[in-house]
């Protein structure tokens, strides 16, 4: 069964509205120690659009790109996304998009990571939770690994 068919079996359409929806927890991270404690959370901007079947996969693969630059203000790294979707279960429907934050929640210089390693300089771990829905339905990981990888 093609994943068009698997999607089929749950949505009976023939033009998919997708929504990308995400939680961001943010975590001070210490060199030696890792990840430490909690320091701030909030639900990001969903993004809708409307797909038609014929052209999910690739809509699909440019939105979430697009979502993560854009909207999460991410670095986007396919070997990252790829990472992720292959270590949760087929049945999830959420997966986890880390990204290493300076305070302004943009990726360090290298001279931020310098400072971060000797102590002078506190950095942070975004923990980004995203779904993916298609018409309400929020798609299991296996599914997603289909559409995009």
């Amino acid at each position: 069964m093609t994943t068009i068919q698997k999607i089929d079996n749950l949505i009976q359409t023939n033009e998919y509205k997708v929504e990308i929806s995400s939680y961001t927890d943010v975590y001070l991270d210490d060199y030696e120690q890792g990840e430490l404690e909690h320091r701030n959370s909030w639900v990001n901007d969903k993004e809708s659009f409307y797909i038609e079947k014929e052209h999910l996969r690739e809509t699909l693969k440019e939105e979430l790109e697009e979502y993560i630059t854009d909207t999460l203000y991410a670095e986007y790294k396919f070997e990252w996304l790829k990472e992720s979707l292959t270590s949760y279960d087929d049945t999830d429907t959420a997966f986890f998009y880390s990204n290493f934050v300076d305070v302004d929640n943009t990726t360090p210089t290298e001279d931020q990571i310098q400072n971060w390693k000797d102590g002078k300089e506190e950095l942070f771990n975004q923990s980004i939770s995203i779904v993916i829905s298609i018409d309400g339905t929020d798609i299991p990981i296996s599914i997603l690994r289909e559409l995009l990888l």
